[in-house]
């Protein structure tokens, strides 16, 4: 008899343990995430500054490298939340920097990751408010950089 009752006492013992921790847990799990998210939020309005201080200053925007450093932010950021809050803006701002890095630079490996980054906000995100967006610019660039028409007729079709 004497046994049954340890047992039930370890027993509750447990459960109050666990439903306390499952308490605990519910409540800084929320908290961590909103943290996260501003630093998220933060990282890509920095990012975003950067990108619009090569736009504005033409002695930065000179240097190929300043671009690559603003890409190289929105990439980081994007890996940190692949399917985050700010993942699809991330890949509109690569495909833009890159398009950009084409029309100053030259060089065809930045056209084809613009389409690449593009292609991906409209297949990985394809409810959010870019992913037409992607598209239309995919479009472009097919119809007056690629000389494409016929591939830019298919991504106009789609919107």
């Amino acid at each position: 008899m004497m046994l049954r009752q340890i047992n039930r006492g370890r027993s509750s013992f447990l459960l109050l343990t666990f439903s306390i921790f499952l308490v605990l847990f519910n409540t800084t799990l929320p908290m961590a995430g909103e943290k996260n998210l501003r630093q998220i939020e933060e990282r890509y309005n920095k990012a975003k500054d950067y990108y619009y201080l090569l736009i504005r200053d033409p002695e930065v925007q000179q240097d190929r490298g300043n671009w690559l450093k603003g890409i190289g932010e929105f990439r980081r950021i994007y890996l940190a939340a692949p399917k985050g809050d700010f993942a699809a803006n991330c890949l509109f701002m690569l495909a833009k920097m890159h398009y950009r890095m084409y029309m100053r630079f030259h060089q065809k490996s930045d056209l084809d990751d613009s389409i690449a980054y593009y292609r991906d906000v409209y297949t990985l995100f394809p409810g959010n408010t870019l992913a037409d967006d992607a598209m239309f610019w995919s479009a472009e660039i097919y119809l007056k950089d690629k000389q494409d028409p016929r591939q830019a007729a298919k991504l106009y079709a789609k919107q």
